[in-house]
Protein backbone atom coordinates (compact mmCIF):
# COMPACT_ATOMS: atom_id res chain seq x y z
CA UNK A 1 0.00 0.00 0.00
CA UNK A 2 1.00 3.58 -0.55
CA UNK A 3 -0.52 7.04 -0.35
CA UNK A 4 0.71 10.41 -1.47
CA UNK A 5 -2.29 12.29 0.02
CA UNK A 6 -1.48 15.30 -2.13
CA UNK A 7 -5.08 16.01 -3.09
CA UNK A 8 -8.34 14.52 -1.82
CA UNK A 9 -9.88 14.25 -5.28
CA UNK A 10 -7.17 14.12 -7.92
CA UNK A 11 -4.46 11.51 -8.35
CA UNK A 12 -0.78 12.35 -8.61
CA UNK A 13 -0.37 12.71 -12.37
CA UNK A 14 3.10 11.18 -12.24
CA UNK A 15 1.75 8.05 -10.52
CA UNK A 16 4.30 7.99 -7.68
CA UNK A 17 1.95 6.32 -5.18
CA UNK A 18 0.76 3.75 -7.73
CA UNK A 19 4.35 2.95 -8.70
CA UNK A 20 5.42 2.54 -5.07
CA UNK A 21 2.46 0.23 -4.26
CA UNK A 22 3.17 -1.88 -7.35
CA UNK A 23 6.87 -2.27 -6.61
CA UNK A 24 6.20 -3.03 -2.93
CA UNK A 25 3.71 -5.76 -3.86
CA UNK A 26 6.17 -7.43 -6.22
CA UNK A 27 8.98 -7.19 -3.66
CA UNK A 28 6.78 -8.55 -0.84
CA UNK A 29 5.82 -11.50 -3.05
CA UNK A 30 9.51 -12.35 -3.45
CA UNK A 31 9.34 -12.33 -7.23
CA UNK A 32 10.70 -10.20 -10.07
CA UNK A 33 8.82 -7.67 -12.19
CA UNK A 34 9.28 -10.02 -15.15
CA UNK A 35 7.31 -12.75 -13.33
CA UNK A 36 4.04 -10.80 -13.58
CA UNK A 37 2.24 -11.93 -16.74
CA UNK A 38 -1.34 -10.84 -16.05
CA UNK A 39 -2.77 -7.60 -14.63
CA UNK A 40 -6.23 -6.86 -13.31
CA UNK A 41 -6.38 -3.08 -13.52
CA UNK A 42 -8.33 -0.77 -11.26
CA UNK A 43 -9.59 0.96 -14.43
CA UNK A 44 -12.69 2.85 -13.34
CA UNK A 45 -13.20 4.39 -16.77
CA UNK A 46 -12.00 7.86 -15.78
CA UNK A 47 -9.65 9.23 -18.43
CA UNK A 48 -7.21 10.74 -15.94
CA UNK A 49 -6.94 7.71 -13.65
CA UNK A 50 -6.96 5.18 -16.47
CA UNK A 51 -4.26 7.08 -18.38
CA UNK A 52 -1.99 7.12 -15.31
CA UNK A 53 -2.53 3.41 -14.64
CA UNK A 54 -2.08 2.43 -18.29
CA UNK A 55 1.18 4.36 -18.62
CA UNK A 56 2.52 2.87 -15.38
CA UNK A 57 1.59 -0.72 -16.28
CA UNK A 58 2.93 -0.32 -19.83
CA UNK A 59 6.21 1.00 -18.42
CA UNK A 60 6.66 -1.71 -15.76
CA UNK A 61 5.02 -4.65 -17.56
CA UNK A 62 5.19 -4.05 -21.32
CA UNK A 63 3.16 -6.33 -23.59
CA UNK A 64 1.39 -8.12 -20.74
CA UNK A 65 -2.31 -8.93 -20.73
CA UNK A 66 -4.30 -6.40 -18.72
CA UNK A 67 -8.04 -6.44 -18.07
CA UNK A 68 -10.62 -4.74 -15.91
CA UNK A 69 -13.79 -6.31 -14.51
CA UNK A 70 -15.69 -3.08 -13.84
CA UNK A 71 -17.40 -3.26 -17.25
CA UNK A 72 -18.88 -6.60 -16.13
CA UNK A 73 -19.68 -5.90 -12.48
CA UNK A 74 -19.54 -2.14 -12.08
CA UNK A 75 -17.61 -0.33 -9.38
CA UNK A 76 -18.63 -1.75 -6.02
CA UNK A 77 -16.51 0.84 -4.21
CA UNK A 78 -14.88 -0.72 -1.10
CA UNK A 79 -15.55 -4.29 -2.24
CA UNK A 80 -14.32 -3.91 -5.82
CA UNK A 81 -10.79 -5.01 -4.92
CA UNK A 82 -12.02 -8.19 -3.26
CA UNK A 83 -14.36 -9.10 -6.14
CA UNK A 84 -11.60 -8.43 -8.67
CA UNK A 85 -9.12 -10.54 -6.68
CA UNK A 86 -11.58 -13.41 -7.05
CA UNK A 87 -11.82 -12.79 -10.81
CA UNK A 88 -8.01 -12.72 -10.99
CA UNK A 89 -7.69 -15.97 -9.03
CA UNK A 90 -10.19 -17.66 -11.34
CA UNK A 91 -8.34 -16.36 -14.43
CA UNK A 92 -5.09 -17.85 -13.10
CA UNK A 93 -6.79 -21.13 -12.20
CA UNK A 94 -8.46 -21.49 -15.60
CA UNK A 95 -5.66 -19.77 -17.58
CA UNK A 96 -8.41 -17.79 -19.28
CA UNK A 97 -9.15 -14.10 -19.02
CA UNK A 98 -12.58 -12.57 -19.34
CA UNK A 99 -12.99 -9.84 -21.93
CA UNK A 100 -12.92 -6.17 -21.08
CA UNK A 101 -16.62 -5.42 -21.43
CA UNK A 102 -17.40 -2.02 -22.91
CA UNK A 103 -13.93 -1.43 -24.35
CA UNK A 104 -14.61 -0.55 -27.97
CA UNK A 105 -11.39 1.15 -29.00
CA UNK A 106 -8.40 -0.43 -27.21
CA UNK A 107 -5.11 1.40 -27.49
CA UNK A 108 -3.27 -1.77 -28.59
CA UNK A 109 0.08 -0.15 -28.00
CA UNK A 110 2.34 -1.87 -25.56
CA UNK A 111 -0.30 -3.93 -23.70
CA UNK A 112 -2.73 -6.70 -24.62
CA UNK A 113 -6.26 -5.48 -23.78
CA UNK A 114 -8.57 -8.37 -24.75
CA UNK A 115 -12.12 -7.54 -25.80
CA UNK A 116 -12.96 -11.24 -26.11
CA UNK A 117 -12.26 -14.20 -23.81
CA UNK A 118 -8.61 -15.16 -24.24
CA UNK A 119 -6.22 -17.89 -23.10
CA UNK A 120 -3.34 -16.79 -20.90
CA UNK A 121 -0.22 -18.45 -19.57
CA UNK A 122 0.52 -16.90 -16.20
CA UNK A 123 1.70 -17.98 -12.79
CA UNK A 124 1.62 -14.52 -11.19
CA UNK A 125 -0.89 -11.70 -11.54
CA UNK A 126 -1.03 -8.17 -10.21
CA UNK A 127 -4.31 -6.71 -8.90
CA UNK A 128 -4.42 -2.91 -8.66
CA UNK A 129 -6.65 -0.70 -6.52
CA UNK A 130 -5.97 2.99 -7.02
CA UNK A 131 -8.20 5.53 -5.28
CA UNK A 132 -8.60 9.18 -4.44
CA UNK A 133 -5.66 11.14 -3.04
CA UNK A 134 -3.10 8.67 -4.31
CA UNK A 135 -4.37 5.86 -2.07
CA UNK A 136 -2.94 2.82 -3.79
CA UNK A 137 -2.96 -0.87 -3.00
CA UNK A 138 -1.67 -3.76 -5.08
CA UNK A 139 -1.63 -7.49 -4.53
CA UNK A 140 0.32 -10.23 -6.25
CA UNK A 141 -1.72 -13.39 -6.70
CA UNK A 142 -0.07 -16.70 -7.56
CA UNK A 143 -1.57 -19.63 -9.45
CA UNK A 144 -1.89 -22.59 -7.11
CA UNK A 145 -0.01 -25.52 -8.58
CA UNK A 146 -0.92 -28.11 -5.95
CA UNK A 147 2.43 -27.96 -4.21
CA UNK A 148 3.26 -26.27 -0.93
CA UNK A 149 6.17 -23.87 -0.92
Amino acid sequence: MSSDSSNDLNPDLAGHSQTLATLKAVKNAGINISDIEYINAHATGTPQGDDIEYALMKNLFPNRTMISNKGQIGHSLPTSGLAECIYTTLALRDQMTPPIVGLTNPLNTGMNLPTTKESIKAKYALKNNFGFAGRSACAVIAKYDGEHE
